[in-house]
């Protein structure tokens, strides 16, 4: 399938560091939640933050939370992780033989099962087929894995959609996929709290307050959920002065209460 661009598609893509994703999280919810303390803030490990506010610092630690599985199965962010690398790489292979700049969406297949040991045949055989069909300046190419093209099309991709900016003079490569939104459960969010209680100590000895932030992120399959009232009231076993569940996509802010 083929078609025109859309004149005002415009992305950008940048490599960030776990500070950066931490930074990013923290100033979305300091948007989000009118009692943030006014102050300095400054990154560090132990808190990751702390805000310097009349005389006073109140640390602020965060932790992410993700789709829970059972024993024996692969976390889904380690899947993520490793579509993110296959594509990683394919962009590299694709950019090293000549290719010109494109914008390319590659939809894993849910029964695709990745290894490290299959990444670079993977990402090899996907930058060929990049190559096979690249569209002209100003139009996009879409293909599906079927009978007939596999041959070509690697079965562990269900889907490719590749786009060329004529103007554009950098390349976005990026995995997609789809899932189910399982509801947060108040054992996930205890079991985030216990993680990061065994530093407390720590964190009151350079703050006055420290607060815990247990981040839904919602950019990712594996970080979006559906917060249920059951979590919302339950009475969480923290020993954090506040501790606050926060959803980052749709910017959602609760204070959850302690025992």
């Amino acid at each position: 399938m083929r078609g025109p661009l859309d004149a005002n598609t415009s992305m950008t893509k940048r490599r960030v560091s776990k500070k950066d994703i931490e930074r990013w999280h923290l100033c979305r919810f300091e948007e989000s939640y009118p009692d943030f303390p006014s102050g300095e803030v400054h990154p560090g490990e132990t808190p990751d933050f702390r805000v310097v506010t009349q005389g006073r610092t109140v640390g602020i630690e965060l932790t992410q939370v993700f789709h829970p599985y059972e024993d024996g199965q692969r976390p889904l962010q380690e899947i993520e992780r490793l579509r993110e690398l296959v594509t990683e790489k394919a962009e590299k292979l694709f950019a090293a033989s000549g290719g010109p700049p494109l914008d390319v969406l590659v939809h894993f297949s849910p029964h695709a099962v990745l290894g490290k040991a299959s990444l670079d045949p993977l990402a090899e055989r996907l930058a060929n087929l990049i190559s096979r069909n690249l569209p002209q300046a100003g139009e996009w190419y879409s293909e599906e894995y079927d009978w007939i093209n596999r041959e070509w099309f690697p079965e562990e991709v269900s889907h490719v959609r590749v786009a060329r900016f004529g103007h554009r003079s950098w390349s976005l490569w990026r995995p997609s996929g789809v899932g189910f939104v399982p509801d947060v459960t108040p054992e996930l969010v205890q079991a985030a709290i216990d993680r990061k209680a065994t530093d407390i100590d720590n964190h009151r000895a350079s703050c006055d307050e420290v607060w815990l932030l247990v981040i839904a992120d919602g950019f990712s399959i594996s970080t979006t959920m559906s917060v249920t009232q059951a979590a919302r009231e339950h009475r969480y076993l923290s020993p954090f002065d506040k501790t606050i569940y926060f959803e980052n996509f749709g910017k959602g802010v609760y204070e959850l209460s302690s025992a």
